[in-house]
């Protein structure tokens, strides 16, 4: 399980940079390590099967007893299957489809391959918040992938849609998944399943399965929610290949599959799920008929099968769950091969209009090969395994007990449609009679390998579907079912009632396809629904948002940086300062003389700060405000603050001083009365977190773990010094998370800073001669120090962040002295952030091969004077030196250059 989810990180990491320079050979590399992680899963499924589930543990969350769990059983691995198979086929045809845009093609390919480990990460989840975790990661990834072109208005807006309807899904969804935790008093899902008949008589149970239901129902686009999925086809054809027939929209389908054992069995179920489903399957399969756009009509067709498969699951019964397994995977093999063939088609032709699309067999044999295929299981004919499932579609619909008569006519009707649909994406384009459009030169092999691989595996599934396909989709169904199903998925001869209804439909579909010309026409009014439909009410209720928000930012904002400042502090104030308050009681500790000096240092400090007219008089005081709170920390027994609070200040004087120099500190003295005011303000902030900081230790609570951590520090992580150890091996996944967020939050600065026009000469003013003979000599022994500070780290005060901060301090003396393009030469802020982050993963990953969890410290036998012991924890605080030595640099010099523009 974590090497599948190794192999799709590292498809992610690599595919940027192989994805621009590999060229047409793109397509035979970038899906391997998708391919990979399918063979590894493919060889799980007969010990799966036979009933192994195996779990690994990656970590935990110690306040709320939830563990990061993966485990494997046969609903996971089903749709785990799905998603790398078709992803690996996918990622081969985007080579072909985007292989004039090699940059376009290196951004899907990290996202796919990103997209691909929050499904998998998703479906082998065996924790409802890690389950949650990976959910909104599909979510984000879907946005950017459907966004995928961002400067084409049509992309955007779908991404947006996509990304408010998922969100807003997400949201019910961590509701509904806690008040499940709440009623079963257990996060884990391995648990949650085994105390079904407990939450079921919870009740908490109508609320919580009202939740869980609009996240499943936003994800898989069940009505009303279904009109993102259509908005989301501006996205390029690879993007709707994989995350729109196999794998997104799957979701919700594989969540509600999921826990049937927990909250199925009730009336409530089958009254919510049931119909839902059987109205989004009409209403797809109706839009579906009238599009003439073949990327819409196969969506709106995806909406219909999604209702199919959720109206199954509503109905709840064996047959129908059987069915709805079997369904779900012959829906994603057809549904992707057709999506591949119609962005094949729009390469070649330059349209995907059915009524142009005409005469394209003889010209594209192998396109009309695998949309034949695809089409005749979509139409559910033998021996394609579509015929498989279209029966047992129709035996679950008929079998239901106490069915209502509707329920087979609607399905009856909504297949109908479909099997036109099929019809006229996957075979009218070739045989369709009359002129074929100009056709254009394409990659025609990496285009057509997908669609033409996944027809045929339908094919074979069709024809050896008791062999290969069966022993799974049995045990799948059984864990939704929540006992062994054992029953055949295919009879030799259908009971009767079923063939003559399969057969009619199928007489029905056919006729719909020559008759779709007068159908279409004789319901031209229907046109006019989209304008009251759910499209148009989310632009609306958008448009209403952005417009109370503008008009309470209007009402709210200040232009003045003063005004705003004191309205937020007014605020946190009134909110924060009562109950603060009165929770101040008596200090576990005593204040020196030495401390009671250093606290009016601090304070006269930050008094010469606010009434300086300077700004080199402002920045000195400020620093020695931040000097004298180092110090505090030292003399209170935090040698490693202190020294991180040093190296703060050093930098933060540096960089006030290069950005006031050109600007005058204020732009006019505020009067008496706002002075006063600003004042009698700044007092009582200060005493509100004066009585935070009082309360924070009363009496002593706090020191039975701090000296259970101190006495675990040498003998399990072999170092003395605590925090270090702390920072690095015990806590790790907290560090691990401030290091992506330092990340992330340099990403976001440099963009901001670089919306500022860069100067012809990146550079600052010329240095003097003593600033460079003393940088000459200053920048190595500041170098030298840092990797001091970094070794010693684990036993003595210092490490990775402090060593970092030291090391840029270096670089931007350096800059200072030498300039900035001579220091940019020297250093590359972005490969040691890249750099930094890998050896943390890299060293998590260790953990996880040899210690058992994501992030365990390893060692060895082996020590180095002045280092000590070597294991991962050194590693990783390598890869937190790196990155916060990349961040610091990266934004600083960035800023220093924008700085010249002033």
């Amino acid at each position: 399980m974590v090497l599948v989810l190794v192999l799709l990180l590292l498809g992610a990491v690599v595919a940027l940079p192989l994805g621009r320079r590999l060229a047409g050979t793109a397509a035979f590399v970038l899906p391997l390590p998708m391919a990979a992680g399918f063979v590894e899963l493919l060889r799980r499924v007969p010990a799966v099967v036979d009933g192994a589930r195996p779990r690994i543990v990656l970590g935990g969350v110690d306040p709320l007893g939830a563990e990061m769990a993966l485990r494997l059983q046969p609903l996971g691995l089903l749709f785990a299957l799905l998603v790398t198979g078709i992803g690996a086929l996918v990622i081969v045809h985007a080579a072909g489809y985007l292989a004039s845009k090699p940059r376009i093609l290196a951004r899907f390919t990290a996202l796919a391959y990103l997209f691909a480990f929050a499904m998998v990460g998703l479906v082998l989840a065996d924790d409802l918040l890690l389950l949650f975790v990976f959910w909104e990661l599909t979510s984000v990834c879907s946005f950017l992938l459907i966004g995928l072109k961002y400067e084409e208005e049509p992309a955007r807006e779908g991404a947006m849609r996509a990304l408010f309807v998922t969100g807003a899904g997400g949201i019910a969804l961590l509701v509904g998944l806690l008040m499940l935790a709440t009623a079963a008093d257990t996060t884990s899902l391995s648990v949650l399943l085994e105390r079904g008949d407990q939450v079921r008589a919870s009740s908490l149970y109508v609320p919580a399965l009202v939740f869980v239901l609009i996240g499943g129902f936003t994800k898989s686009a069940q009505v009303p929610f279904h009109y993102w999925l259509p908005g989301a086809m501006a996205a390029p054809s690879p993007v709707s290949a994989f995350l729109h027939s196999a794998t997104l929209v799957k979701a919700g389908v594989f969540l509600l599959a999921l826990l049937h054992p927990v909250l199925g069995f009730r009336a409530e179920w089958h009254a919510l799920l049931g119909p839902i489903g059987a109205l989004t399957m009409l209403v797809g399969a109706v839009l579906a008929f009238g599009q003439d756009d073949l990327k819409k009509m196969l969506a709106y067709t995806t909406v219909a099968g999604l209702g199919t498969i959720m109206m199954l699951l509503g109905i709840g019964t064996e047959p129908a769950v059987r069915a709805a397994m079997l369904f779900t995977a012959v829906h994603a093999l057809y549904k992707a091969s057709l999506f591949m063939v119609v962005g094949y088609l729009d390469q070649r032709t330059g349209t995907r209009d059915v009524g142009q699309l005409r005469g394209l067999a003889r010209a594209a044999p192998f396109a009309f090969a695998a949309g034949l295929l695809a089409a005749l299981s979509m139409s559910g004919l033998p021996p394609l395994l579509g015929a498989i499932a279209k029966e047992l579609v129709y035996e679950a619909k008929l079998g239901m007990p106490e069915a209502p008569t509707a329920l087979p006519v609607v399905g009856s009707v909504a297949n109908a449609l479909i099997i036109a649909c099929a019809l006229l994406a996957g075979i009218a384009p070739f045989l369709r009679r009359g002129t074929p459009p100009e056709l254009r030169p394409v990659a025609g092999v990496r285009l057509l390998l997908g669609p033409v691989v996944l027809a045929g595996v339908g094919l074979l599934l069709g024809l050896l579907h008791d062999t290969l396909g069966a022993p799974l989709l049995d045990a799948a169904s059984g864990a939704v079912v929540g006992e062994p199903v054992t029953e055949e998925f295919a009879r030799d001869e259908a009971p009767a009632l079923v063939g003559l209804v399969g057969n009619l439909t199928l007489a029905a579909g056919v006729a719909a396809f020559f008759l779709r010309g007068r159908l279409v026409a004789s319901a031209g009014a229907l046109r006019k629904l989209p304008a009251f439909g759910p499209t148009a009410l989310h632009d609306r209720l958008l448009g209403g948002i952005y417009a109370v928000g503008g008009a309470v930012s209007k009402a709210t904002s200040y232009r003045v940086v003063r005004t705003s400042m004191l309205v937020s502090l007014v605020l946190l104030l009134l909110l924060t300062g009562p109950p603060l308050l009165r929770a101040v009681g008596t200090p576990g500790f005593a204040i020196g003389l030495p401390e009671a000096l250093l606290m009016l240092l601090v304070a006269a400090g930050a008094i010469a700060t606010v009434r300086a007219r300077r700004a080199v008089t402002a920045v000195a005081a400020l620093g020695v405000a931040g000097f004298g709170i180092g110090m505090l920390f030292l003399l209170r027994g935090g040698p490693d603050l202190a020294l991180t609070q040093i190296a703060v200040e050093t930098m933060a004087v540096l960089l006030l001083l290069t950005v006031l120099q050109r600007r005058p500190l204020t732009e006019s003295a505020p009067q008496d009365g706002k002075r006063v005011l600003d004042n009698v303000i700044a007092l009582a902030v200060g005493a509100v977190f004066t009585g935070l900081a009082w309360a924070a230790a009363p009496d002593g609570t706090l020191r039975a773990p701090a000296e259970a951590i101190a006495k675990a520090s040498e003998p399990e992580g072999f170092g003395r010094n605590v925090v270090n150890v702390i920072l690095v091996d015990f806590r790790a996944l907290d560090t691990m998370g401030e290091i992506f967020v330092l990340a992330i939050a340099a990403l976001g600065v440099t963009a901001l800073l670089r919306r500022v026009p860069r100067p012809a000469a990146a550079s600052l003013p010329a240095a003097p001669p003593i600033l460079r003979a003393t940088a000459g000599a200053v920048v190595p022994l500041l170098g030298l120090l840092s990797l001091v500070l970094f070794a010693r780290g684990h036993h003595e005060p210092g490490g990775g962040f402090v060593g970092g901060l030291v090391a840029a301090s270096a670089a931007m003396l350096y800059a200072f002295a030498f300039g900035i393009k001579r220091a940019r030469k020297r250093v590359s802020p972005a490969r040691l952030i890249a750099a930094g982050l890998a050896l943390a993963l890299g060293a998590g990953a260790i953990g996880l091969l040899f210690g058992g969890t994501f992030l365990t410290g390893v060692w060895i036998d082996a020590k180095i004077p002045a280092v000590g012991k070597l294991g991962t924890p050194l590693l990783f605080d390598t890869g937190v030196f790196l990155v916060v030595f990349g961040v610091t640099t990266g934004v600083l010099l960035e800023l220093l250059v924008r700085e010249e523009t002033a």
